[in-house]
């Protein structure tokens, strides 16, 4: 099979469009990952772009939504709310603003695809299109 340079630069090209369109999609929906971790004995633990953030604002509320506490973590990204029985849920604040609540006692979900897996394959079955799509155009010129 034989690649016209015209082809090969259509295809650099679009190429270079996916990796920009899902890199910028990623950066903007995900740039900013904030989660809270449980831990044992009422403690819990602000991760932030898989490490743990030790700039976040806690605010605890009650089953209500009433603010009951609010605070820092400590430098490990840790937070202690085992002395606030009334606590119902805890809400996370990075220094950028972004935020994330968590019911306490409610399971936490860890992100089970990895994007860059998917943007892989998603490249890997647009290559393959695309190589089919130009060898059936080179047969209908003959």
């Amino acid at each position: 099979m034989i690649f016209t340079n015209k082809t090969i630069i259509i295809l650099i090209a679009v190429i270079i469009m996916l990796f920009s369109l899902v890199g910028i999609t990623y950066a903007h929906g995900h740039g900013h990952d904030i989660s809270i971790k449980p831990l044992e004995g009422g403690v819990i633990q602000v991760i932030s772009n898989g490490s743990f953030s030790n700039e976040a604002e806690i605010t605890i509320y009650n089953e209500l939504e009433n603010k009951v506490v609010e605070g820092s973590v400590d430098q490990e990204g840790k937070f202690d709310y085992s002395n606030i029985p009334e606590a119902a849920s805890i809400v996370a604040t990075d220094s950028m603003g972004n935020h994330t609540e968590w019911q306490i006692g409610a399971e936490v979900s860890e992100r089970d695809v990895n994007p860059i897996i998917v943007l892989l394959v998603v490249l890997v079955l647009f290559l393959i299109a695309a190589v089919f799509y130009y060898k059936n155009q080179e047969k209908s010129k003959q």
